[in-house]
Order: structure tokens, then C-alpha cells, then sequence
């Protein structure tokens, strides 16, 4: 299953953008030991519209792939970091590692599915999995 809705892809880009525009500014506070203010609640909020789509996107199969699990990690890590001040800093970078290996993976490596089976952008060859289009195979 995958939903589309008018302007997906623009709220997508922006909220991903303004995602890790905030991740910089909660890092940046951590590692230079100031406070990171309401970058925190702006980071929790454009992860919960960037959820939100993926979940509408591709129902409860999100939680199948790879990219799902990724996103549960990262909050793990923050919850671990918040939990444990003196592991924030790890945490957070560790997250974004993660957050930017996956984000830029292959469909293949992203919707690899734990169980199940794959999902589209990982049985496509080259399409273009996040624009929703769909490359035409060559002729015979």
C-alpha cells in the first residue's frame, strides 16, 4: 500500500528540512553546552508530521521496513540521552548517523521489510520511489 494526498511531496521536503535544520541546533547545543531552547519541541513535532505521512503513506506496513525501525532507534537513542544526560551528546549523533544512512539508502536497503514482503520502492528497479513516479522498463 502506498497513499498519496496533494502536496506530498512538498510537506515531506519541508518537514524532512526543518527536521534537520532542528537536529543542528539540538546537537549544536549539546556539543557547545548551551540550551537547545524549543529546537527540542520543533524536533519532536516535524518528526511526528514526518511519521504521521509515512504512516499514512504506507499504513501499518511502515513498521515492517527498515526505515520504520530506524525512525523508532532515533527515538530510543533521545529517550536513552534524556534519560541519561551524560549519554546525550552520543545519542544524538548516533541518531543522526543513523537518520542519514537510511535516509539516503537504496529502497532496496530502506523498505527491506523484517518481515513480509518488501516494500514498492524496494522491488522497483531505479524508479522514483520518492515522487511516487514510476520508470517504464525498456522495450524488448
Amino acid at each position: 500500500m502506498s497513499r498519496r494526498y496533494p502536496g506530498q511531496r512538498a510537506i515531506r521536503i519541508t518537514a524532512r528540512t526543518l527536521h534537520i535544520a532542528c537536529a543542528v541546533m539540538v546537537l549544536g547545543a549539546e556539543v557547545y553546552g548551551g540550551e537547545s531552547g524549543s529546537w527540542g519541541v520543533a524536533l519532536a513535532i516535524t518528526g511526528l508530521v514526518i511519521i504521521a505521512d509515512d504512516l499514512y503513506k504506507y499504513g501499518i506496513d511502515w513498521l515492517r521496513y527498515v526505515h520504520g525501525w530506524a525512525v523508532l532507534i532515533k527515538v530510543a537513542l533521545v529517550i536513552v540521552g534524556a534519560t541519561f544526560p551524560q549519554w546525550m551528546e552520543l545519542c544524538l549523533w548516533v541518531a543522526l548517523v543513523v537518520g542519514g544512512l537510511i535516509s539516503h539508502a537504496p529502497g532496496a536497503i530502506r523498505q527491506y521489510p523484517l518481515w513480509g514482503t518488501p516494500g514498492p520502492c524496494a522491488t522497483r528497479q531505479r524508479a522514483r520511489c520518492a515522487t511516487g513516479l514510476q520508470t517504464r522498463s525498456p522495450d524488448p
